[in-house]
């Protein structure tokens, strides 16, 4: 009776075990590849700083190559728009820029914006930059940086980002023709040029009742100076004002767009434009 108790008990033992085996098996065929995929989604959407956008307009212009880039350049007032993690409670979020001035330092303190429905925190940076500036984004107190990808941000090549539609004034468009050829070597250019009348159309904000906007040029005269001023042509659906100017230009000019009352600038994003690009 001893030996049938103790056999059945080693009969229930091993059926138990037979069970609870392959239980285990499959509750580890089934979660494993479930982490695996959130593992590697984090490593993929999850950044702690990220730029969302940047703005830009010139505001001055500065007629000298004493500067780290060696060339005329633009005073850019940006926005840069910035994600971030809430892994502080204070924040001290940066951009570590080179400019114009050929130095490496940190912008102003990024300050609040808002919380996105995702948890994240919205960030902006409001600052001058002389030039194309070269950037990174540092978010000191989590010690993370956003350099895209180790190859920095230049803010020029950010333009897609600053909707031309959004700028206060810019060239919409210039049309021209040749009315006279100069057979003259002694003029900025040091070859014969050709004389040119155009007419170019400049789209502004309504940012004062007065306005004074013109093109700042060189031409063969070698001298920056002030186009004719321009006049009213209309309103637009959208409120923005058309405005022309009628003009001449020696040879194939450098110019930037003047509004100022406002103090702002359409310089191409820190390029100038030429007439003969158009």
């Amino acid at each position: 009776m001893k030996y049938k108790c103790l056999s059945k008990l080693m009969a229930g033992l091993v059926a138990a075990t037979c069970l609870v085996a392959p239980i285990q098996a499959s509750a580890s065929t089934i979660t494993a590849p479930q982490t695996q995929s959130i593992v590697a989604s984090a490593t993929v959407t999850d950044q702690t700083v990220k730029l969302d956008s940047v703005s830009y307009v010139a505001t001055d212009y500065i007629h000298s190559d004493a500067n780290y880039w060696h060339t005329t350049c633009a005073v850019n007032h940006y926005k840069a728009y910035i994600v971030v993690d809430n892994k502080s409670y204070d924040k001290t979020i940066v951009l570590h820029y080179i400019d114009g001035y050929g130095e490496w330092k940190d912008s102003n303190k990024a300050t609040y914006v808002e919380t996105r429905s995702d948890g994240k925190e919205l960030w902006v940076v409001d600052g001058y930059f002389l030039g194309n500036a070269q950037f990174a984004i540092n978010y000191k107190e989590a010690n993370v940086w956003d350099n895209n990808n180790g190859k920095d941000y230049m803010l020029y090549d950010l333009k897609s980002t600053s909707p031309e539609a959004a700028q206060p004034v810019k060239v919409q468009s210039l049309s021209y023709r040749a009315v006279a050829s100069i057979h003259d070597n002694n003029n900025y250019w040091h070859a014969p040029y050709t004389e040119y009348i155009y007419t170019t159309y400049i789209v502004v904000d309504n940012k004062s009742y007065d306005k004074t906007i013109v093109l700042h040029y060189i031409d063969a005269d070698g001298v920056w100076k002030d186009s004719p001023k321009a006049t009213y042509v209309s309103t637009q659906s959208d409120g923005k004002e058309l405005w022309v100017i009628n003009g001449t230009f020696g040879g194939n000019a450098e110019f930037a767009v003047n509004y100022k009352e406002a103090n702002l600038w359409d310089n191409n994003y820190g390029k100038n434009y030429r007439l003969l690009d158009f």
